[in-house]
């Protein structure tokens, strides 16, 4: 993989005063790197094969950055807290793979944007963006959620499928962008430990040696097999885009979603 350039200023959790033997880690959309923005190793999408992927693109005052995000009803947008944190807007596209094929886009205002009120960089990275109501089709469905439970599965040991944009090679200098995706393993968050030493247990944690999210992934759903459930919002990632990548577990946020939504969960 070639070496990563920075051309914005990165969020680095972990201060080297205080724990200089951590990596940094960032979100996926803060290095701006347009060479190497995709899931590594990964395989492009058929059209309507994701049908729940919404593509983002948030304006703020300073830059325009690419997310992702889930369909998860006829009104609402699940994504990552800091893809819409100081947005001016966010222009959200569905059912399509690039950028020729979206069969709906709309421009939503902050006002319209839901931001977990305990965000601070780190936890509660999740947000929930109200759009016009939108009729599915083959290319535009809702992702399944978990049920709001007593208890919930840690999924250690799931296999899921991450998804996200990006260049079909680094070497390109095309701008076609197709969706690409890639299945990964859910692992304890123990495992993670060495790379984030911060986890708590409303975050978890893929590996893989092959494939791994990375730049300008941020918001993207992160979805279990076989059943197609949505458990996680792509989060963070080592520098270099190495695994193990982390995640917002979202069952730990379902009451969250049902009480801004009014969804059945």
């Amino acid at each position: 993989m070639k070496a990563l350039v920075v051309f914005a200023l990165a969020l680095v959790y972990v201060s080297a005063s205080v724990h200089e033997d951590q990596p940094d880690i960032y979100h996926y959309n803060e290095l701006q790197d347009i060479s190497n923005v995709e899931i590594i190793n990964g395989h492009n999408a058929s059209l309507g094969k994701f049908p729940y992927q919404v593509r983002l693109f948030i304006k703020t005052s300073k830059k325009c950055i690419g997310c992702s995000g889930s369909l998860i009803n006829h009104n609402w947008v699940l994504t990552a807290a800091h893809c819409t944190n100081g947005s001016n807007s966010v222009e959200v596209l569905l059912g399509g793979i690039e950028n020729s094929d979206f069969r709906a886009k709309f421009l939503i205002k902050p006002k319209y944007i839901i931001i977990h009120e305990d965000w601070d960089d780190q936890f509660n990275d999740i947000s929930l963006i109200r759009i016009p109501y939108i009729k599915y089709s083959r290319y535009i469905k809702p992702v399944n959620l978990p049920k709001i439970q007593q208890n919930y599965k840690t999924y250690v040991g799931f296999k899921a499928i991450a998804t996200g944009w990006g260049r079909t090679s680094n070497a390109s200098n095309s701008s076609l962008e197709i969706l690409q995706y890639g299945t990964v393993n859910i692992v304890n968050n123990k495992k993670c430990s060495n790379s984030f030493y911060f986890l708590t247990s409303s975050q978890m944690c893929t590996f893989d040696s092959k494939i791994s999210l990375c730049l300008g992934d941020s918001g993207g759903p992160l979805v279990i097999l076989p059943s197609k459930v949505q458990v996680g919002i792509a989060s963070f990632v080592s520098k270099g885009c190495s695994n193990p990548n982390g995640f917002t577990r979202v069952t730990s946020f379902l009451k969250w979603i049902k009480r801004h939504t009014g969804l059945p969960l």
